[in-house]
């Protein structure tokens, strides 16, 4: 992975093309912001190859098995799934599957007398907790569930089939590697920003450094709706657009408003 540290400086209309003369703070606001616009085709090129392969994914994309489908008296709860307006299927929640995977199913088993069953504090129950209040819990215990146990080893098995095919889907598509690239020149780009906002600009060129940044990359040339249209709003599209020599770029479109000219 290349540092922005080491990337080579881009000349550009926006940004001078020799910054020897400024201090080094300023000089190193020239850099870093060549550094981003160099990083930002890269960027977005991987980005589109991501996003490209997840609409193919998204296409293709294995169903969930019908062994998934949850049921009335299942171990789990459930999730939906809008199917239509005011319609959704039920699926067994993935969480719950998950959180029983190598633990044996378990339930409350009472193993007081048959009189103390025919109290009704025996049956004192937690219904938060899932489990007796302290006064009854003497006449319960928890003992491994057979009767659905059989029913928990389907959905997980199913559950890792689902997964598999899945993942096979995604490394058949090259998603883990393209969203590699797609976050390490991101990750690039943040680690520019962070350094340009430790960073004082004290000439105008370190100020127009600043800003470009602001505009290319932060706000992905469009700056539109990305503040709002209030008046303080508009003052700094104003002065950014002075500054990167994009007079009016940053005009409100919105009914009602002026269009900033600088």
């Amino acid at each position: 992975m290349r540092s922005v540290a080491t990337l080579p400086l881009v000349a550009t209309p926006s940004i001078a093309h020799s910054s020897g003369h400024l201090p080094a703070g300023d000089r190193r606001l020239v850099e870093l912001a060549a550094c981003v616009l160099e990083i930002i085709p890269l960027h977005k090129a991987a980005a589109d190859r991501e996003e490209a392969a997840w609409d193919e994914y998204n296409q293709r994309k294995p169903q969930r098995p019908a062994e998934l489908r949850w049921h009335i008296g299942d171990p789990v709860g459930y999730d939906l799934e809008p199917t239509s307006p005011g319609r959704a299927r039920s699926w067994c929640s993935v969480r719950a599957i998950e959180e029983l995977r190598n633990t044996p199913l378990m339930k409350w088993e009472f193993i007081g007398t048959d009189e103390e069953w025919g109290r009704d504090e025996s049956h004192s129950w937690d219904a938060e907790a899932h489990q007796p209040q302290p006064e009854a819990a003497h006449l319960w215990k928890k003992v491994p569930d057979l009767q659905q146990q059989p029913r928990v080893d389907q959905l997980i098995a199913a559950l890792d089939g689902w997964n598999a095919a899945r993942e096979k889907l995604e490394r058949d598509l090259n998603i883990p590697a393209l969203a590699a690239r797609s976050s390490e020149f991101y990750d690039q780009l943040r680690e520019a920003w962070e350094e340009m906002l430790t960073l004082s600009a004290t000439t105008l060129e370190g100020m127009r450094a600043k800003a470009v940044v602001l505009y290319q990359s932060v706000w992905n040339g469009d700056a539109r709706d990305q503040l709002g249209d209030t008046t303080d709003a508009e003052f700094i599209y104003s002065m950014v657009a002075d500054l990167i020599g994009q007079q009016g770029v940053f005009g409100s479109a919105r009914p009602g408003r002026v269009a900033v000219e600088a």
